[in-house]
This record gives structure tokens, C-alpha cells and sequence, in this order.
């Protein structure tokens, strides 16, 4: 019996050694207050990199935008001798048309001199879109100031913008016809990409941004604005006009560079 009861007695002394021996194992696997410290530097190293990483993706955002730019007005400068003519008839002599036609329609002759004209796209009715590039930017702004005559034929004459620009002159085109359907008395003239708007004796200018939408020349709230001096709530109407298709024969579609 007392042996029994010794062997009893080591056997729960042996089971209590392992069960010291596993707590301490445990124990010694637990964070100490050394080890709270050194996770606590490595969490606010990891949010001091995330906050660095954030910065130098706002200054990326901020010169890709300023680069953008840069490329767009780049691209309009190479186009601006070019003029997008809509509706001519099919041609194997696409710039003999188009001189004929700006002595017809808008009453210039030998004044513009074109240096090439072919068609852009597919013809879906008999009349072609075509690409005119005249000699000097002199001859494009001499159409331009007639283009009025065109106005209720089928031929439509457009600049040669590049696509940023062009949708950007889409979503300005939607506020232009909006503007002009609530206030009837309000004039509005499109500048390439810039709208400008007389009303209440006050004349402002509008941009088209590709974030905040329609923002004023001082990149101000476009739509606080007009509210402030039409007294219309334009900040409940939607702000952007779509990209892609057209607005008042505005299309986005590109067109090639000439050689």
C-alpha cells in the first residue's frame, strides 16, 4: 500500500512538472513589455512609409495632370492649321472641293490656300468628314469668322482639337445648351475649351476639369458660382455630360495627325 501510494505520488508529481514545464514554455512564448515597444516601432515606421507613399502619389497625381496638359496644348498647337470639314460630297479631289467650297458658301476665293484635304472615317450617307490642312493659321481663322454662312446647309466645319480637349468641349457644350434652356437671356460663347458667359451684367469664364467637372477660371466651384449669379440651383443637377458620342455636333471621336 505504500508503495502505491508513493508511485501515486511521483506520478502526479511527474504530471505536474510537465505542466509547469508547458506554462513556462507558453510563458516564455508571450509578447514582453520589450516586445510590445519594438511592435509598436514597427507599426508607426509602417504608417510613417504609408503617409510618405501618399504624398509622393499626390505630387505623381499633380505633375501627370500638369504633364497632361502640356501634351494636350502641344497637340493643339500641332493641329491648328487644320479644320475638320462635315458633309462633303464624295471626291477624288477632296482639296479642289473644299476650295470651291469656301469660295461658294463663304464667299472666299484665292484668299485660303489648302495644302491637303482627304476624308477621315467611313461614309455612311454619300458625304465624307474631311481633314483640312490649310498653308497658315491665317487661312483657318479667315474661315472661322465665316463659318456663320454654313449655318442650316449640311456642311459643318469644326477646329482640329486634340481628344482632351475635345471632351472637354463636350461636357462645356451639355452646361452651354443647359444654361441656355434655364435662362434664356444669358449669352454664351465657346472658345475652344473655355466658357464664357455674360448674365446680369457680369461676364465669368468656365473650364472643364477631368476630376471636379465645371470649375471657374480661378478653379473655383463652376456650379456655386452659377448659382451665386443666375439664382438658379445648378448644384442639384448632374455635373458631367458622358464621355464619348456628341453634343450639339461635338463628336469624340479622334482624328490622325497630318503628315
Amino acid at each position: 500500500m505504500g508503495e502505491a501510494s508513493l508511485n501515486l505520488q511521483t506520478s502526479w508529481m511527474n504530471e505536474m512538472k510537465l505542466m509547469l514545464k508547458s506554462m513556462s514554455e507558453q510563458m516564455s512564448q508571450l509578447a514582453t513589455k520589450d516586445d510590445l515597444i519594438k511592435i509598436d516601432e514597427k507599426i508607426n515606421y509602417a504608417i510613417s512609409g504609408f503617409e510618405k507613399v501618399k504624398e509622393e502619389l499626390v505630387v505623381i497625381k499633380a505633375e501627370n495632370k500638369q504633364l497632361k496638359e502640356k501634351l494636350a496644348d502641344l497637340e493643339n498647337k500641332s493641329r491648328r492649321n487644320n479644320l475638320i470639314f462635315r458633309g462633303i460630297p464624295e471626291s477624288t479631289d477632296y482639296r479642289k472641293v473644299v476650295h470651291e467650297l469656301c469660295g461658294s458658301l463663304l464667299g472666299l476665293t484665292s484668299e485660303v490656300n489648302i495644302v491637303q484635304a482627304f476624308p477621315i472615317g467611313r461614309s455612311r450617307t454619300g458625304r465624307r468628314v474631311v481633314l483640312v490642312e490649310f498653308a497658315s493659321y491665317k487661312d483657318v481663322l479667315l474661315i472661322m469668322s465665316s463659318m456663320h454662312k454654313a449655318k442650316n446647309t449640311d456642311i459643318l466645319i469644326q477646329q482640329d482639337l486634340s481628344y482632351v480637349t475635345r471632351i472637354r468641349r463636350n461636357n462645356l457644350l451639355f452646361w452651354r445648351r443647359r444654361i441656355m434652356q434655364i435662362i434664356p437671356g444669358a449669352r454664351l460663347r465657346l472658345r475652344t475649351d473655355v466658357l464664357i458667359l455674360t448674365v446680369n451684367n457680369r461676364t465669368v469664364k468656365f473650364k472643364w476639369d477631368d476630376e471636379d467637372g465645371l470649375i471657374t477660371e480661378e478653379r473655383g466651384n463652376g456650379l456655386a458660382l452659377l448659382a451665386e449669379i443666375t439664382g438658379v440651383d445648378f448644384l442639384n443637377l448632374p455635373n458631367e455630360a458622358g464621355s464619348g458620342g456628341s453634343v450639339s455636333g461635338v463628336t469624340t471621336e479622334g482624328t490622325p495627325h497630318l503628315k
